[in-house]
């Protein structure tokens, strides 16, 4: 079963690249496409860690800064492929206010594309041995869950290498969401939060 899922996954991928050239407008559609497909390869050098920041040099040649690729980037989140997660300095709200336009993580907008695109075989998920991959299928599991549960921006926390996979804010308080994937659960960042900002 889990084989015919693969293939109406890789269906939908398909339809979504088509999409992509058909809809994107003023936007280069093949730097759309590469920063579609770049979100899972970047995802999968994570090792057993927090998603690192989304990396510009080599998604395109050429191209190794935010401006050439704003275009793309805004285009898969208003098409709700990508979820973009703003990294703060600061655990103070606004949260926006201590946000860059530039530094930030990109996760897909759904696990099971991401498995497909990552070509995670089914049955790495029947025996729940997911191996490396395991941080960044988790964290983007959580991101799905809390954005499905109306959170309208997510914020992750990284302060001198301390950090928090993500943030939100809840009737003005700040609430800090640590994700652990594996049998590891020192909560070290957490508590260096918590004595900082007093959540």
């Amino acid at each position: 079963a889990l084989s015919k899922v693969r293939k109406k996954q890789g269906d939908l991928l398909n339809t979504y690249y088509a999409d992509i050239a058909k809809h994107s407008g003023k936007i280069n559609a093949m730097h759309i496409d590469r920063v579609f497909k770049s979100v899972p390869a970047q995802l999968s050098q994570v090792q057993d860690s927090s998603i690192s920041r989304f990396k510009f040099r080599g998604v395109i040649p050429g191209i190794s800064h935010y401006d050439r690729l704003a275009g793309a980037i805004d285009w898969l989140e208003g098409a709700g492929l990508i979820l973009k997660i703003h990294i703060v300095n600061a655990g103070l709200l606004p949260f926006k206010g201590y946000s860059k336009e530039n530094f930030f993580k990109l996760l897909l907008f759904d696990i099971g594309m991401l498995g497909s695109m990552s070509g995670l075989a089914p049955k790495v998920i029947l025996d729940y041995d997911y191996g490396s991959y395991k941080g960044y299928f988790a964290e983007n599991f959580v991101a799905q869950e809390l954005i499905s549960q109306g959170g309208d921006e997510l914020y992750s926390w990284h302060e001198n290498k301390a950090e928090i996979e993500f943030l939100i804010e809840e009737n003005g308080q700040a609430i800090p969401v640590e994700v652990k994937s594996g049998s590891i659960t020192k909560a070290k960042s957490l508590n260096i939060f918590t004595d900082k900002y007093k959540p």
